[in-house]
């Protein structure tokens, strides 16, 4: 196999393909994934799954592509009505302005688990994945962090009910 044919690893992506602070962000929201026992995926291992669910996704593109070069999705699986969190303005608002609307993609969009979802007390028709945060900065990337920890207390919550 030649060095071309080898497929880079995530962090080497991120090396790869981000500069300046995005970089600089992306590989320490990475760490801080990796240290709060969220761990790629083995097949889809640009996922973070935690407890064996998935929780986010990072995209990242070429730099000439319109998406990106960086897009977090968060998992359709994840609840956006906290039980056990008190959510500030701020966050929602962070929340609502990243919502990834149904855009009926592909055939089977009616059964991709997408559709109305309650979002901190917003009805939206979403895809399958109902946030999607393009390019963070800094500050975005602390939200970040807060979303990922509600939705790993609602995957603890929901497994502890089955």
């Amino acid at each position: 196999m030649s060095e071309q044919e080898k497929k880079l690893t995530l962090e080497e992506e991120f090396k790869a393909r981000l500069n300046g602070d995005l970089q600089k962000n992306t590989l320490d929201f990475m760490a801080y994934l990796m240290e709060n026992e969220l761990l790629p995926n083995p097949v889809h291992t640009n996922c973070f799954d935690y407890l064996g669910e998935g929780v986010c996704t990072l995209n990242v593109f070429e730099p000439t592509a319109s998406e990106g070069p960086l897009d977090i999705y968060f998992n359709g699986s994840g609840v956006c009505e906290p039980a056990n969190f008190q959510v500030d303005n701020y966050l929602k608002e962070i929340a609502w302005a990243n919502v990834n609307k149904c855009g009926q993609c592909h055939e089977g969009w009616k059964d991709c688990g997408g559709g109305d979802k309650m979002i901190f007390g917003k009805k939206y028709n979403t895809c399958h994945s109902p946030l999607c945060f393009a390019n963070p900065d800094a500050k975005t990337f602390e939200n970040i962090k807060k979303l990922v920890n509600i939705w790993k207390q609602n995957i603890v919550d929901r497994q502890l009910t089955k």
